[in-house]
């Protein structure tokens, strides 16, 4: 099986988090996943904050959908 085939998604709704984002990003375990073999995609949906919830967590390398 190839790496690109096994494929962890975290989706994360979000709502005015720019005080939890960043922890809630850093606690998933990116590097033990990535040691597993799988590929990791970040999603973030955001229910449309009004603070940086979404800056943020494009800059720390997560997907937003809005």
């Amino acid at each position: 099986m190839r790496s690109a085939e096994k494929k962890v998604s975290v989706v994360i709704p979000a709502l005015d988090e720019e005080n939890g984002i960043r922890h809630t990003i850093s606690s998933i375990p990116e590097s033990e996943l990535r040691e597993l073999g799988y590929e990791l995609e970040i999603l973030v949906v955001d229910g449309n904050s009004t603070d940086s919830t979404r800056e943020i967590a494009a800059r720390m390398g997560a997907k937003v959908l809005i």
